[in-house]
């Protein structure tokens, strides 16, 4: 109920927002937020729940009071600056404010519904002012004064077809364009129809075709053709075949389906999979002028039966079934005919049917009616090919089902025979995309060494021919320099024209409907893209410059429906290995946070590592082992960048199952894992002013790229900056120092890769999701990070060594300065391995508190080569972080003032414990940790119990009864 008096604070506020609109235009508005907030109910609060415990319980935390990410707002007892009233709370959510980003990738309902759980589960039972809704406080808020409906949005140019979920269930299905009224959608890990429907396509609106975050799913846009949402194949000779041991997310086993791929001709799309052995072409269409559909299917030979489920009724028992013939002028039904019917009846009139006939190579096959009411189609076993056409029609009424007949009569006068779907590739097809975008790249300052390059993109929406949304999200080359880029929203783009001058990009369109891809390499002149789905491989087999095989090369095993359960980046070994990271958090994999490797060929997987929270990026070093990077959040203290071995763990503990976590699409409560002794230490952390959102890394070992080749790059999502490592193995193990390189990128970088035609390096990135980063970064963007020769000083190399560092330069120091103590300043802290979003800093020093250490320089040492220096640190140690800041004074006169981050996982000649032995040592904290968490949680209870008892004292004071009393 929402009371009708209202807060003396809100009638105030009331009172002036609505002498303010009195006076003003109200700015365009589609959401009914008063509406909203009227209809809350336990749906609403059970909506929010789901939401806030997915997506907002690692920075705010899970009980009002204690936000592990300590710039983050308690609910339930922190200030809320921005307004605590459900409108105010909404402007937050929508626009961002403060630290706060903004959250446009929900829905204005789904908002709302966070919002309303937030003031329920917190803000009423701990806040003293916690404000009621009231009628004068709805009156107030702004009404809809403008209808957004998709017509008024882009409509994006998928060609015939869109990869992508389908709803909250469904992780992995094709949805194919039939006509511009009919839309038939697969599940692709199983080849039956996941639906069919009419009036539209799909509802893009809340996905990231629309939104930078993009957290809604893809849903039918149109109505559910009733009988026809049936398409199922049966396995082992029959349709209701065992699942309980298949697995939740994933492909059938492969001795029953094997999908190969979809191609593409002109309009039309085929699929091409494999049922119990059987090779099955399977072409859907429309046809022109009766509402039905047609599914060509070349049947390849062999030895087992098959049955296909054709359809079936939307209801328990169908009244009446049988076969009709093709000049039937009642629909008396018979035993026997070219048309199968199913059928209800209402006051002995024929109501509801599905009709369907077979036409073609049909010697053998038979169409019939199962003790479940569900049409069937019988494959006999066969020694050669057979191509078949199903019909399918449904609708209401005698004279419906007649014009079916009369269809059928129709389209059997004019051609008996059926094409096979397997000729459309022998045919020569025009290109669908055939206009070539040009745009003028601008160059960088080559006053620096290292410049930064813009390759201008195309315009984005409706300035474009196909209404591609160019948020960049990988590139790769061809030998011969052509770039080819793919974007979040399942495009990829082949760009001529790179050279000196970028001032005739020429932006070719080679394919689209792609899955959220990810990752990219060219291999041997072919495209492959990691998708969320599975690695595709894209050929042009007619040569007309566009994709028309779109072949599943690797299908993933575990396909997420989660909004951020991405498959990150692609990289490649000198075996030929390929190796993509499955996201760790917001997932419901059954191993989240792992790396997968797959065989050059593509038929064998294996998992590889395991325990990343979200690695948004790979590298590949000469020899062949993967880095990954991690972002800063629970169980992952700040971003870093490991290097991984075969069964490493990286420090998620979500990936480690025990009784308390339940994989599969159970609850996950991270808090309450036990977790191990210890993982696999990084090269190197990163604090979050450094890079709060890590991208992938690159080796860089091709001599034009100038004085920081052969070296392993590193990007920022977040940042949108460049970075440059220094590696090193001591008594193997592996560390790294880190630098940034003194360039801003227009978005946020999250891949690079070297151009082989000109040795340079070539950044791309997009927003959306790196919340926190760099104001003004721009949703997509490629850059080229070219060398022009100009000298720059530079620190070249970071090495630990025993009882200190050496350092080295590019350039010849200033002997007298650069032996003074003063031009070096260091800084060091650990981080806490815990359940918290992120870690606060831990001094090495002073047994774990709170805090960081200087670290004092003995002397500082100049060598020989007048261009390095030793700092000697006696008793150095093993540690997480050193900050380092240098003023280092040249033989010229200038000075090179530098930062740069290392880890030291070990000491060389230290017989003590190194970084991975000494995490293992830390269990103390985390115990530590748990306990003062058990306490905070006495206390809130008890809290909660007293200001109940409060409560019920003034209630019952007011009908003179004696309050009851509650004790600690």
């Amino acid at each position: 109920m929402i009371p009708s008096t209202p807060h003396p604070l809100l009638a105030l506020t009331v009172t002036l927002a609505l002498a303010t609109l009195a006076h003003a235009k109200e700015p365009p508005n589609a959401v009914d937020h008063a509406g909203i907030i009227q209809s809350f109910d336990d749906e609403s609060f059970a909506a929010g729940e789901t939401i806030y415990q997915s997506l907002c319980t690692n920075c705010h935390g899970a009980d009002g009071v204690t936000p592990p990410l300590p710039t983050a707002r308690a609910f339930g007892s922190g200030e809320l600056k921005f307004g605590a009233d459900p409108y105010a709370m909404f402007q937050t959510l929508t626009n961002g404010n403060g630290l706060m980003g903004a959250q446009t990738w929900m829905t204005p309902e789904e908002r709302y519904n966070v919002i309303h759980y937030i003031r329920e589960k917190f803000m009423r039972p701990l806040r003293d002012d916690f404000e009621e809704i009231h009628d004068g406080y709805l009156e107030a808020l702004p009404t809809v004064n403008v209808v957004v409906k998709e017509s008024d949005t882009v409509a994006r140019n998928f060609g015939p077809a869109l990869a992508s979920q389908l709803g909250r269930d469904l992780s992995s299905a094709l949805t194919v364009k039939l006509n511009n009224d009919t839309t038939i959608s697969y599940n692709l890990h199983t080849m039956d129809t996941a639906g069919v429907w009419s009036g539209g396509f799909l509802n893009l609106l809340n996905t990231q075709h629309y939104r930078e975050r993009g957290g809604g799913v893809a849903e039918p846009d149109g109505t559910p053709v009733p009988g026809l949402q049936t398409w199922k194949w049966g396995h082992d000779g029959t349709l209701d075949y065992p699942t309980d041991k298949l697995l939740p997310r994933g492909p059938l086993p492969s001795n029953w389906l094997n999908y190969f791929g979809h191609f593409l001709h002109n309009d039309r799309l085929f699929l091409a999979y494999e049922i119990d052995g059987r090779s099955i072409y399977e072409l859907p269409s429309a046809p022109r002028g009766f509402n039905a559909i047609q599914q060509t299917l070349e049947i390849g030979p062999g030895n087992n039966d098959l049955k296909l489920c054709v359809g079936e009724l939307p209801v328990d028992s169908p009244s009446v079934s049988g076969f009709l013939n093709l000049n039937d002028r009642t629909a008396e039904l018979k035993k026997k005919g070219p048309i199968a019917v199913l059928a209800t009846k209402e006051n002995d009139q024929l109501k509801d049917f599905l009709a369907a006939s077979i036409i073609g190579a049909i010697d053998g096959l038979s169409l019939s009616v199962d003790d479940k009411n569900r049409l069937v189609l019988h494959i006999p076993a066969a020694g050669k090919t057979k191509t078949i056409q199903v019909i399918r029609h449904a609708g209401e009424g005698e004279g419906n089902l007649l014009s079916f007949a009369g269809y059928l009569r129709a389209k059997l006068n004019k051609n008996n025979a059926v094409p096979r779907p397997s000729d459309l590739v022998k045919n020569p097809a025009k290109p669908r995309w055939p206009e070539t975008l040009t745009t003028t790249g601008t160059l960088g300052d080559n006053a620096l060494a290292y410049a930064l390059d813009t390759l201008t993109i195309p315009p984005n929406d409706a300035e474009n021919p196909y209404n591609t949304w160019f948020r960049t999200s990988d590139l790769a080359f061809f030998p011969d320099g052509r770039m080819v880029v793919c974007t979040h929203g399942g495009d990829v783009w082949i760009v001529s024209g790179i050279d000196d001058s970028l001032e005739n990009l020429e932006w070719k369109r080679f394919a689209a409907g792609l899955y959220e891809p990810f990752g990219l390499q060219v291999i041997d002149d072919l495209i492959y893209v990691t998708c969320k789905d599975r690695i595709t491989r894209l050929h042009d087999f007619n040569g007309n410059g566009e994709a028309d095989f779109y072949e599943s090369f690797s299908a993933d095993e575990d396909v997420s429906t989660f909004f951020h359960a991405f498959n990150f980046d692609l990289q490649r070994d000198d075996e030929g290995n390929l190796y993509y990271a499955k996201a760790g958090q917001y997932t419901s994999y059954a191993l989240p946070g792992s790396v997968v490797k797959v065989s050059p060929d593509g038929t064998k997987r294996e998992i590889y590592c395991t325990g990343f929270r979200t690695p948004n990026g790979m590298g590949i070093l000469p020899d062949g082992r993967p880095t990954v990077s991690d972002n800063q959040g629970s169980w992952m203290p700040a971003s870093k960048i490991s290097l991984c071995a075969p069964s490493g763990f990286y420090g998620y503990v979500q990936t480690h199952a025990t009784e308390h976590w339940a994989p599969d699409g159970g609850a996950i409560d991270h808090r309450q894992v036990t977790p191990p002794d210890t993982f696999d230490q990084p090269l190197v952390w990163m604090p979050q002013d450094f890079d709060n959102s890590s991208g992938g890394q690159l080796w860089i070992d091709d001599p034009r790229w100038g004085p920081l080749s052969g070296r392993l790059l590193h990007t920022s999502f977040g940042k949108g900056w460049l970075y440059y490592m220094m590696l090193q193995h001591v008594e193997g193990v592996a560390q790294a120092a880190i630098v940034k390189l003194k360039l801003d990128a227009i978005t946020g970088i999250h891949r690079a890769k070297v151009n082989p035609a000109d040795g340079q390096v070539y950044a791309v990135g997009l927003n959306g999701w790196n919340g926190g980063g760099r104001p003004g970064l721009t949703q997509g963007g490629i850059h080229r990070i070219r060398y022009t020769g100009t000298p720059q000083k530079l620190l070249t190399d970071v090495k630990v060594r025993p009882n200190g560092l050496r350092l080295d330069f590019n350039f010849k120091l200033d002997p007298e300065a650069a032996q003074k103590k003063q031009a070096y300043n260091l800084i060091q802290w650990n981080y806490l391995w815990s359940t918290n979003y992120g870690s606060k800093q831990f001094s090495l020093e002073n047994e774990w508190e709170e805090g960081k250490d200087e670290v004092e320089i003995e002397r500082v040492v100049l060598n020989k080569d007048g261009r390095s220096v030793f700092l000697k640190i006696p008793g150095l140690k093993p540690v997480n972080q050193v900050e380092l800041n240098l003023a280092i004074p040249s033989a010229d006169g200038s000075t090179l003032e530098e930062q740069a981050y290392l880890t030291i996982n070990k000491v060389p000649g230290d017989d003590g414990p190194d970084m991975k032995e000494l995490t293992a040592g830390r269990t103390f904290l985390w115990d530590r940790a748990k306990k003062e968490e058990e306490e905070r949680k006495r206390q809130r209870a008890l809290a909660q119990a007293r200001k109940k008892a409060e409560a019920a004292a003034k209630k019952a004071a007011q009908k003179k009864a004696p309050p009851k009393e509650i004790t600690d």
